[in-house]
């Protein structure tokens, strides 16, 4: 029994929400500091930056062909790179449309989310910023043959 029904998706006409009053305030979710400090130990501090990289989702998941990258298509920007190391510890965290962008989002870890060239209403069009997320940059592909705009964008972007 109940008194009032509404469907999900219409609580925030109900509710009057606005970009502007998108509840925001990250973190929202915190490592265990004795975890943290495992991590730190194992994972001395090195110069440059510690990056989280994620270009896989499950191959499960359908629509996967169309956001999943290839990881040789980020040779450019991993040139660099000495070890790969995913850690609570990471200055950013790069990756494609998997759960991992909630966690580092829920973190408040700075991150760019690289989108497909039609991704879900969440997105929000042709925004590169999210009002769910405020550390998050998203780098949208502007073609279904190629990622290489949003690689390009991932290289010389400010982080």
């Amino acid at each position: 029994m109940f008194d009032v029904y509404a469907p999900l998706m219409s609580l925030p006409r109900i509710f009057g929400t606005a970009f502007e009053t998108i509840p925001a305030k990250v973190p929202y979710l915190k490592a265990e500091p004795e975890l943290v400090s495992v991590w730190r130990d194992r994972l001395p501090p090195k110069p440059g930056w510690r990056v989280g990289l994620c270009w896989q989702g499950s191959q499960l998941n359908r629509g996967d062909r169309r956001r999943s990258i290839p990881l040789q298509e980020f040779k450019p920007c991993l040139e660099s790179a000495d070890d790969q190391v995913i850690t609570v510890q990471l200055d950013v965290v790069v990756t494609v449309d998997t759960a991992i962008k909630h966690l580092a989002g829920a973190l408040g870890v700075s991150t760019f989310l690289l989108l497909k060239c039609t991704p879900d209403w969440r997105w929000l069009g042709a925004r590169n910023d999210s009002p769910w997320c405020p550390a998050m940059r998203l780098l949208r592909r502007s073609a279904l043959s190629s990622w290489a705009n949003v690689i390009d964008a991932l290289g010389s972007a400010d982080h």
